[in-house]
């Protein structure tokens, strides 16, 4: 198990935002090598991993998609980059990862 595990809000509407957001995992990433990082996407903040605008995190940091967010938004997974994971509810996902004792970090 990694010596830190942390999960990353990411529901961001304002695009302007989304390099920033980024600029600060690849800060963490870079200052805790070691740490296991997760990005839980729901609300707006689903829409910078689609194909056609997909944000570039680092290597080994995972990303969570809402599955209520893309019901809600009509978005089809097939629209997203390939290497996310769909789960039941972005929100819980977030709480269920701090219940495990991740930390949480919203940008």
């Amino acid at each position: 198990m990694a010596a830190h595990r942390i999960v990353v809000q990411f529901n961001e509407s304002d695009q302007t935002k989304w390099p920033l957001i980024i600029k600060n995992i690849i800060n963490l990433t870079k200052s805790m090598p070691e740490a296991e990082i997760r990005v839980i996407a729901f609300g707006a903040g689903i829409f910078a991993f689609h194909k056609q605008r997909a944000v570039e995190l680092p290597t080994g940091v995972k990303v969570g998609i809402c599955q209520n967010t893309l019901r809600g938004t009509h978005t089809a997974e097939d629209q997203l980059v390939a290497e996310i994971e769909v789960v039941p509810s972005g929100v819980a996902e977030i709480v269920r990862l701090q219940a495990d004792g991740w930390l949480y970090l919203r940008p």
